[in-house]
């Protein structure tokens, strides 16, 4: 089990990572190749546009050849798309784009395949949660060593290191491929139409994977506009200095990455993970309407405190939600599931960020748009609040309906 865990903790790490290289680095790039900042907002939409097919698709793939060659494949596929920015034009950005997300996008699926099968259901969300620690550590791995590499060898040079780390680490997986991938069905066939529509029947078709999947679309846009707005609001909207808004938005993330265990702690030994996530729904909502209602007069230890409730709800979810989708999947259809649920949260990455930046746009300031994203969380919160009226577990036959 702590094996399976670890493996999964640096294949997600990494993914992670590959993702953040080109927008750490692209203050560099655009002062190198004359070309605008708005480039990181156009790799980051073409990312997450082909991550939301790739995911809903990628459940036979991990049927058929296993969910530890799929992320050692992943990892590789990775480090090529790295490399081929190295271009340094517009059109190898785009491929680099689409290729890290594609390969990106399975991570999760695959490795939620491998554990659910090593995690007894009572700890599923507390190990879930370790491995989701994953995305903040390859967030903190980006920050730290990308800038070291540029200093070292120039962007490009940070973009081949950064592919040689994954490409690197798919190999080193591999003596533990014959024991992660023993249960692969060698002869499963893949038909992506088919697939795809399936995968989308698994995630509408049941109620309460309906209502797993508008949690997870509404918990990732609450993530994703803090991520990009709050360091915003601090400063445009309230004048702080960049090094103290980057200070206190720094403060929150430690406490997510505390806060995923926890709740998956609590999910795994004292509250039924559904009831939990309500509960973190119900979070999102009360601390993004307190994030909005901050102002000038408030002191720093009430913004951080503020910042640490909104990390600590919208940003420390994920282990206890991807246990329950696990969960609630047929046999065999983990990463299909979680892929499929995990497409919603895609769309949400794009979707909040414009809606938000839309609001500003036009006159609804940050107090306003902060309100709004709290909204469908706590819809989200209360339905899950309900006793589920069906059973736990998708039958197959339900899936195929």
């Amino acid at each position: 089990m702590t094996i399976a865990v670890l493996t999964m903790l640096v294949q997600q790490s990494l993914s992670f990572m590959t993702t953040m290289v080109l927008p750490v680095a692209a203050p560099v790039i655009a002062e190198d190749l004359n070309l605008s900042p708005a480039l990181v907002g156009a790799y980051s939409v073409a990312l997450y546009c082909v991550a939301i097919f790739s995911a809903i698709g990628c459940g036979p793939f991990i049927q058929r050849y296993g969910p530890l060659r799929v992320s050692q494949m992943a990892l590789v596929v990775m480090g090529l798309g790295l490399f081929i920015a190295t271009a340094g034009t517009i059109p190898m950005f785009a491929l680099s784009a689409l290729i890290v997300g594609a390969s990106g996008a399975i991570s999760t699926p695959a490795s939620s395949e491998l554990l659910f099968r090593y995690a007894p259901p009572r700890h599923a969300p507390v190990i879930f949660a370790i491995k989701q620690t994953g995305v903040p550590m390859g967030g903190i791995l980006a920050g730290i060593l990308v800038p070291i590499f540029i200093l070292a060898s120039g962007w490009r040079g940070a973009f081949v290191i950064s592919g040689l780390m994954c490409i690197v680490a798919a190999f080193l997986l591999q003596p533990w491929r014959a024991r992660f991938d023993e249960h692969r069905q060698v002869g499963r066939t893949l038909m992506p139409t088919t697939e795809l529509l399936r995968t989308v029947g698994m995630v509408f078709n049941h109620p309460q994977t309906r209502e797993i999947s508008f949690a997870m679309f509404t918990f990732v846009g609450a993530q994703a506009v803090y991520a990009a707005f709050f360091v915003l609001f601090l400063v445009e909207g309230l004048g702080y200095e960049l090094t103290v808004a980057g200070q206190v938005f720094a403060a929150s993330q430690v406490v997510a990455v505390v806060a995923r265990i926890f709740w998956g702690w609590l999910a795994g030994s004292f509250i039924a993970p559904r009831k939990m996530l309500a509960l973190l729904g119900l979070g999102i909502a009360g601390s993004s309407v307190m994030t909005g209602l901050i102002t000038d007069d408030w002191g720093i230890p009430l913004v951080l405190t503020a910042a640490c409730a909104f990390s600590a709800t919208a940003v420390s979810w994920h282990g206890v939600l991807l246990a329950e989708v696990a969960r609630l999947a047929p046999p065999g259809q983990v990463g299909s599931l979680t892929g499929g649920v995990l497409s919603l949260g895609y769309i949400a990455m794009m979707g909040y960020p414009a809606l938000y930046g839309f609001i500003l746009a036009n006159g609804g300031g940050f107090t306003f748009g902060f309100l709004i994203i709290g909204v469908p969380a706590f819809i989200a919160g209360c339905l899950l609040l309900r006793r589920p009226t069906h059973s736990a577990k998708l039958t197959e036959k339900q899936n195929d309906a």
